[in-house]
């Protein structure tokens, strides 16, 4: 056929896979140095972002070897003796303030509420990473427990999206009375893999599913179906995994919203866990 160079076709396809491999490995690259900044968004929001705590609630600080970590209590006045408490593991791109608000109907259930915050973020220091953030949550449990107001042995974890990689790595060591997932990853490496990036370059797995397969705790596992930033396949995958998991799909994106629905589905949990219900009546 006149025209055709079988050489030139070949040189430029083989300078075509060289610019791809070069632009892949470029971008890998990139992955590598800035998964903690894609992980953890909320690292790099200046300390400002971060509002006041009400003046009931306490703040809690640890020293680490990066300086500090703090944490948010919120002590129920509703409960006429120890009564259980909810360490809630907020998402990525939040702090611990913001989440207030959200574990509201805790404190109406009578529970008393620790909000731990990560390394990196608010007015806590370092850099955040799967393995200091576990560290940091599990000296504050102990100190938790050692609250007279608090039922040590009712303690229960409410993840909310990468908050619940981090309840389910730290239940792992510590487990709780019961365990809540809410809009929660399989694990970071499957995320990982929708950007084309290989798992092996993720430095905080937070494998989820995998912690799930050994944990024998209650757990109720929340997703929405319109969610855009977790598919919810990622929840029916870790409901399947679960030993004892109650599996509640909804209507909703990233963030449930906490309608009466919500919050009866979680009270059945707590109750199906044999918390019993410590408001004063």
């Amino acid at each position: 056929m006149k025209g055709f160079n079988p050489k030139a076709i070949a040189k430029s396809a083989a300078r075509i896979a060289t610019a791809f491999l070069v632009f892949y490995i470029l971008y890998l690259g990139a992955i590598w140095h800035f998964q903690r900044t894609l992980l953890y968004p909320g690292w790099s929001y200046p300390p400002e972002y971060s509002s006041q705590i009400p003046p009931e609630a306490e703040r809690w600080t640890i020293d680490t070897a990066d300086g500090k970590t703090d944490a948010i209590y919120l002590r129920s006045t509703r409960a006429s003796k120890p009564a259980p408490a909810v360490i809630f593991f907020h998402g990525n791109g939040e702090f611990a303030e913001d989440a207030i608000a959200y574990v509201q109907h805790y404190r109406d259930f009578g529970y008393h509420v620790l909000i731990p915050e990560y390394r990196g973020f608010g007015g806590s220091t370092g850099e955040p990473g799967q393995g200091v953030i576990v560290e940091d949550v599990l000296l504050f449990i102990e100190k938790l427990k050692k609250r007279k107001e608090v039922d040590a042995a009712a303690i229960i974890y409410h993840g909310q999206s990468l908050g619940g990689g981090v309840a389910t790595a730290v239940s792992s060591l510590q487990p709780p009375r019961a365990l809540i997932l809410e809009s929660t990853f399989a694990s970071v490496r499957e995320l990982a893999s929708r950007f084309l990036a290989p798992g092996i370059l993720v430095k905080d797995p937070f494998n989820t599913i995998g912690a799930l397969k050994e944990l024998n705790v209650p757990i109720l596992v929340m997703h929405g179906t319109m969610d855009p930033v977790i598919p919810v396949d990622h929840s029916r995958r870790n409901h399947a995994t679960a030993r004892h998991s109650k599996l509640w799909i909804t209507k909703a994106q990233h963030r449930i919203f906490q309608s009466d629905e919500y919050r009866e589905k979680i009270r059945e949990h707590l109750r199906r866990a044999h918390i019993v219900d410590p408001i004063v009546r």
